[in-house]
């Protein structure tokens, strides 16, 4: 059927057309999703991005981006509050991995405790005490990697810090993943010594950067718990 459609022009006139007329319309520009026309089977004016028929001709909006919300960095208070927590909960997982090796440990270590005893003037013995500390480190290790690099590589933050509603991303907001995780695990190292001053950073930088973060380009915000 002929002219079963009208538009209103720019110039504020009707003008008749056909359906392929509209969509050659909307080729040249003529006609817009804010045109109005006039539909004869429905007799009823209609947007033209109204009119399912020419929802596939009319250009298609640019969707806007997301607007995130302003990202405010966690301070020194915060971050200190979640290490601790992580460190009692560590000290218990730690428990209970060395629990069935409690006999032996203790043996280990009690030998190392005695070379420390100088009241006569005895020359410790050095391989005790290196075997306790090694001993430690290659228990302790995994299981502190583990559950740092572990939490803080799927989930962007330890249970202290889901805790307080904090996270660690990089310099872009995006999530850390695995591989910085470890990175910042090894340069926590550092940030530890001497004396912790590495931390003590945050209280002195505009970023509010531990010396770990400054290294890896990492930093800690608050985020929201759904995040």
């Amino acid at each position: 059927m002929l002219n079963d459609y009208k538009m209103i022009g720019a110039d504020g006139k009707e003008y008749p057309g056909t359906l392929e007329e509209l969509r050659a319309w909307i080729a040249e520009g003529r006609l817009g999703s804010e045109s109005w026309i006039w539909k004869k089977s429905d007799e009823c004016w209609f947007r033209a991005d109204q009119l399912p028929e020419l929802s596939w001709d009319l250009p298609q909006p640019i969707p806007s981006p997301p607007i995130l919300p302003k990202s405010i960095t966690a301070g020194f208070v915060p971050r200190l509050a979640a290490y601790l927590f992580d460190t009692f909960v560590l000290q218990l997982l730690f428990m209970v991995v060395l629990f069935p090796w409690t006999a032996q440990l203790k043996e280990i270590f009690e030998l190392a405790v005695t070379q420390y005893d100088f009241t006569n003037n005895a020359t410790p013995d050095i391989l005790p005490v290196l075997k306790a500390q090694l001993t430690f480190m290659a228990l302790y290790t995994p299981v502190s990697l583990i559950y740092w690099v572990g939490f803080n590589g799927r989930y962007g933050a330890t249970p202290g810090k889901k805790m307080l509603g904090i996270q660690i991303v990089d310099l872009d907001g995006l999530p850390i993943g695995y591989a910085l995780a470890f990175r910042r695990y090894c340069a926590e190292v550092i940030s530890l010594l001497p004396l912790g001053m590495g931390y003590l950073m945050i209280l002195s930088s505009p970023s509010q950067q531990a010396l770990h973060d400054v290294m890896t380009g990492t930093r800690v915000e608050f985020r929201s718990r759904n995040d």
